[in-house]
């Protein structure tokens, strides 16, 4: 169990706010979105304020009608959640060739000028 979730981050627009909840894809590439089924290649770990397991993210795969719940994606998600709760809230982590998280470099900040 984690307090921890991924959300779908922009790594073109880093400042850009996305709601929406990861899980890792059925194909190693990326991430998608449980609601729309939007696939990501990076995700945000955000603070949930509540311990979040298995079960509740199945309930909403089975409420986004999108995905099939079954012991693979049980497994996966399992694996995720373990594996979030080796990393900091605000870190940026990707997929790597086993179904691992791991972390990404932050982007560069755009920087705005100030008139003079």
């Amino acid at each position: 169990m984690t307090k921890k979730l991924l959300s779908p981050i922009d790594l073109g627009k880093p400042e850009k706010l996305i709601r929406g909840q990861l899980i890792p894809s059925a194909d190693s590439t990326g991430f998608v979105e449980i609601s729309s089924g939007k696939k990501w290649k990076a995700g945000l770990v955000v603070f949930t304020g509540r311990d979040v397991t298995v079960e509740d993210i199945c309930e909403k795969l089975v409420a986004s009608n999108k995905f099939p719940v079954d012991d693979q994606t049980r497994n996966r998600i399992s694996q995720m959640l373990e594996q979030l709760a080796t990393f900091k809230i605000g870190d940026i982590v990707g997929l790597g060739p086993n179904q691992e998280l791991v972390r990404l470099a932050k982007p560069a900040r755009s920087v705005s000028k100030l008139p003079n």
